[in-house]
This record gives structure tokens, C-alpha cells and sequence, in this order.
């Protein structure tokens, strides 16, 4: 039987960030949760699976974009996202063999407004 968790360990754990620049030129900084194992692409490229191994890593990452698209209400809420770039790059492996959404730089949120309309904000 697989089993994971989802709400904690279908996006990769934010650490810091931090903005630097000069006035010609802006960097953006994002720390992140490493993860040994790499991107799915490079994993896939180096790694024979078994079945069982490669469900856990389908349903993971199917949790991971279905837990982005779910708007959560209450205490701990979260908009919904849209990832907009999702791909075996941006998905890392874990090591235990589940994956993990990373690389939010194309990322929108969605917003429900007065009139129901949808609304993307670039994140």
C-alpha cells in the first residue's frame, strides 16, 4: 500500500528569500529544501523503477498540482495556484521516493471576485 502525506510534502519547504540590487540590475533569491535525488528528469535518466516505486512518484506529484489547485479556507488557507511551467525539471525527487513541486516562477494565484470572475495574479 502507498501512502504520503499531502499537505506538507507535496511542495518543497521554503527556507528564505531575499532581493539584491544596484539600480541596473535586480536579484532574486529563493532557499529552498535540498533534495539529493534531483529533479524527476535527471532521477528517471539514472534510475530503474519498479512499479510500486514509480506509482509513488506519479501520485506524488499528481498530489502535489492537485493540492496547487485547491483553494483551502480556514485558518490555514491557501489560494488556489496555477504552476504554469510544470514539467520533470521542476518536480524534485525526494528520498523517500515521493516528489516535491518546486520552481514557482511562472506561479499565479487565482482569485474568486465579488462578481465570480476569475482573476490570475502573477505570485
Amino acid at each position: 500500500m502507498i501512502q504520503f502525506t499531502l499537505f506538507y510534502y507535496v511542495l518543497t519547504g521554503f527556507i528564505a528569500a531575499d532581493i539584491k540590487g544596484t539600480g541596473s540590475w535586480t536579484q532574486m533569491l529563493l532557499i529552498t529544501d535540498y533534495h539529493e535525488n534531483g529533479s524527476l528528469h535527471d532521477y528517471l535518466q539514472t534510475h530503474v523503477l519498479d512499479p510500486t516505486s514509480l506509482l509513488s512518484l506519479a501520485l506524488s506529484a499528481a498530489s502535489g498540482v492537485a493540492h496547487l489547485h485547491t483553494e483551502i479556507f480556514g485558518t490555514r488557507s491557501k489560494p488556489a495556484i496555477s504552476h504554469r511551467d510544470i514539467k520533470s525539471k521542476n518536480i524534485l525527487v525526494r528520498r523517500n521516493g515521493q516528489c516535491a513541486i518546486a520552481d514557482f516562477g511562472l506561479a499565479v494565484r487565482y482569485i474568486r471576485s465579488v462578481l465570480d470572475c476569475v482573476i490570475f495574479i502573477i505570485v
